[in-house]
Parts: C-alpha cells; sequence; structure tokens
C-alpha cells in the first residue's frame, strides 16, 4: 500500500527523486502512465498486468473498455530508477499532467500519483469539502 504526500521539484534533467518509503514497493521496474484527473500514474509491473488483465476480460465491442485500454497502454512507459532512486519523467506524461517544476508525489493505495504541484493543490481544495457526500454515495456500494 502506497501512503503519503511528498513535495518535490523536476531537477535540470526532468528526473524526480521517488520517495524512500515507495522504492521498494515500486520495484525495479515498474510502469508510468496517464493517470485519472490529471496526473501520472507509477504502478508497481504486477498491478499494472493485473489492471491488464482486467481489461482483457471485458468484451473487445464494450466501447469504455477500447478507450480506457487504448490510453493506458499508449501513453505508458516502463520505468527504472538509478541508485539514487531518480527516475526521468516522460516528456509525453509531464505535459498531460501539466508538470513544468514543482510537482506533489501522493501514495494513492494501489499506485503512487504525480501531480503538479498547481493541480493538486486545486484538486485538494474542490475535493476534501466533499468527502462527507462521497462517502455517503460510496456507502450505497456497500462500502
Amino acid at each position: 500500500m502506497f501512503l503519503g504526500t511528498y513535495h518535490h521539484s523536476l531537477d535540470a534533467k526532468s528526473r524526480i527523486t521517488i520517495p524512500v518509503k515507495y522504492r521498494e514497493k515500486l520495484g525495479p521496474e515498474f510502469v508510468a502512465t496517464v493517470g485519472l484527473d490529471d496526473c501520472i500514474a507509477l504502478f508497481p509491473m504486477q498491478r499494472f498486468e493485473e489492471e491488464s488483465s482486467k481489461l482483457d476480460s471485458l468484451p473487445m465491442s464494450l466501447a469504455p473498455a477500447r478507450g480506457y485500454e487504448r490510453i493506458l497502454h499508449s501513453q505508458a512507459e516502463y520505468m527504472d530508477m538509478d541508485k539514487q532512486g531518480r527516475v526521468l519523467l516522460p516528456a509525453h506524461l509531464r505535459q498531460l499532467a501539466g508538470i513544468e517544476k514543482e510537482l506533489v508525489i501522493i501514495g494513492a493505495n494501489t499506485r503512487v500519483e504525480i501531480w503538479s504541484k498547481e493541480r493538486w493543490t486545486i484538486y485538494i481544495a474542490r475535493t476534501q469539502p466533499l468527502l462527507p457526500e462521497i462517502l455517503a454515495q460510496l456507502s450505497e456500494r456497500n462500502f
């Protein structure tokens, strides 16, 4: 499980340092792809394969499944860290997430998300006040 929030910035080579607590859980090779709500998602290899298998189980005639599969996989990149725990964030993912310099790395249970600092601040400001309503909607789904 990935937990916590870390504030970082891109270095001169567009790299970030993965927080120490996430490094072992991500593993030596992991996947970066477009995340929901304009962020970058990092998945341990096993978890990405599980997500892919779930998509494989859906019929290709189902348009939302095709769409999600196309976006998830076409934007994905295999990633690895150097000995200092740094990774180079692909330019196309940085652009999709609006990351220029300042960023926030969060633990999101089964994945790590990387947000532009500005987008994360806006997301928290909009979403946190809605938690009671969100929990009420989830309780309707037996959460």
